[in-house]
């Protein structure tokens, strides 16, 4: 996710970015980004099979640390029913 926000704010060609077929210039643009993206207060946690409760507790603790404006979820994991009525896991 990092290497396509890079490429994307650098406005190179994702393909050539990890490919590494660069040239200098290009390279250069990574390089400015890198600069300027590296102060964004993004928070990327790539744990598999989050629940939505996990999701829920670690926006928490981020928004306690450091706040929070956004959540994107790439993939999420359908909520399986427990052998109690209404109760999800």
């Amino acid at each position: 996710i990092s290497a396509k926000l890079l490429s994307a704010v650098a406005e190179v060609d994702t393909g050539k970015f990890f490919s590494g077929e660069l040239d200098d210039k290009e390279w250069q643009k990574i390089a400015n980004s890198c600069r300027a993206v590296r102060d964004l207060p993004l928070y990327f946690d790539d744990t598999s099979a989050l629940t939505p409760l996990e999701l829920r507790s670690k926006s928490i603790q981020v928004q306690n640390i450091n706040g929070l404006g956004l959540i994107v979820v790439d993939f999420l994991i359908p909520p399986q029913q427990t052998p109690f009525p209404g109760i999800f896991v």
